[in-house]
């Protein structure tokens, strides 16, 4: 399999479907947070755990995209 190919396939499989379940889970735990804050201030450590899960997540998958990837087909396109 060509990296490029690799490359779309790891994407699609492994970035776009935690994506979509971070906007999930991050509009529950807002809520929640939010909703129970008075009395449960542990939720709200919960919530801030969570986004800062989440942001390290994304960042991660930005950078597999906008570098990792395009540098690792890059090299597989300049040494055929």
């Amino acid at each position: 399999m060509r990296l490029a190919d690799l490359a779309d396939r790891i994407e699609k499989s492994h970035c776009d479907s935690p994506r979509e379940e971070l906007a999930r889970l991050d509009f529950m735990t807002e809520n929640v947070a939010r909703v129970h804050r008075d009395k449960k201030s542990h939720l709200t450590i919960v919530r801030e755990a969570f986004v800062d899960q989440g942001d390290e997540l994304e960042s991660h998958v930005i950078k597999e995209e906008k570098i990792l990837f395009p540098q690792k087909i890059e090299l597989e396109e300049e040494t055929q």
